[in-house]
C-alpha cells in the first residue's frame, strides 16, 4: 500500500486490508499457474488409495482420498537434486472438491502452499525480485484506492513477469559470465 501512496512510512494496514491483499496475492499465483507461466502441468489421475509421490510440474487428480507426497529431491540424469525453483504441484481431490496448490521455492528449500498463505509467511518466489512482486500486487490493488499506476510500477511488474515466465531470475541457474 506504500507503493501506491496509501500508507505513509511507519503506518500499517488494518487486518481487513491485509486479508484482502493476501487474497489478491494468492490470486496472482493462481493466475500465473493457470496461464502457464511455469509451464504446462500434465494431469496424473490417481485411481487407487495408495500414497502417491508427486512429480514437480504436475496436476495430480485423486479420484479417492489419497496422501500425496511432495518430493524433496528429484533425479535429473544421474544426479539427485532439489526440485527446480518455481516448480508447481496442483493436487485436486475429487471426493472433497479441494484443490491444493504448491510452489517450490529454492530460497526456503520447501514447497509453499499458495492456498493457505498467511500474512507472516514468505511469499513463494518473492526472493527472486521483491520489488517486482510488490509492484505486481500494487498494480492489482491500486484501483481499489483510486490511485494511479506509475510507469515505474509497470516496468518493475513487467520485468518480474518476464523473468518469471522465462525463468531468467532462477537462482539455481545463475552462473558467472565470460567478459573477455
Amino acid at each position: 500500500m506504500r507503493r501506491i501512496g496509501v500508507l505513509a512510512a511507519g503506518q500499517l494496514p488494518d487486518e481487513h486490508e491485509v486479508a484482502d491483499h493476501l487474497d489478491t496475492l494468492k490470486g496472482l499465483y493462481l493466475r500465473w499457474i493457470g496461464a502457464g507461466t511455469f509451464g504446462r502441468l500434465p494431469t496424473v489421475n490417481i485411481t487407487n488409495e495408495e500414497p502417491h509421490y508427486a512429480a514437480p510440474n504436475t496436476r495430480v487428480v485423486a479420484l479417492h482420498p489419497v496422501t500425496v507426497i511432495l518430493p524433496l529431491t528429484v533425479e535429473e540424469g544421474n544426479t539427485v537434486t532439489t526440485p527446480r525453483d518455481g516448480s508447481i504441484i496442483v493436487v485436486v481431490h475429487r471426493t472433497t472438491a479441494q484443490t491444493e496448490t504448491y510452489v517450490y521455492d529454492s530460497s526456503t528449500h520447501d514447497w509453499l502452499r499458495v492456498d493457505y498463505l498467511s500474512p507472516t509467511d514468505i511469499a513463494p518466489l518473492a526472493n527472486r525480485d521483491p520489488l517486482g512482486l510488490i509492484s505486481m500486487l500494487a498494480i492489482e490493488i491500486a484501483s481499489e484506492y483510486g490511485q494511479d499506476i506509475t510507469e515505474l510500477m509497470v516496468r518493475n511488474a513487467s520485468q518480474f513477469q518476464y523473468n518469471l515466465t522465462h525463468d531468467y531470475s532462477n537462482p539455481d541457474d545463475v552462473t558467472p559470465g565470460t567478459y573477455y
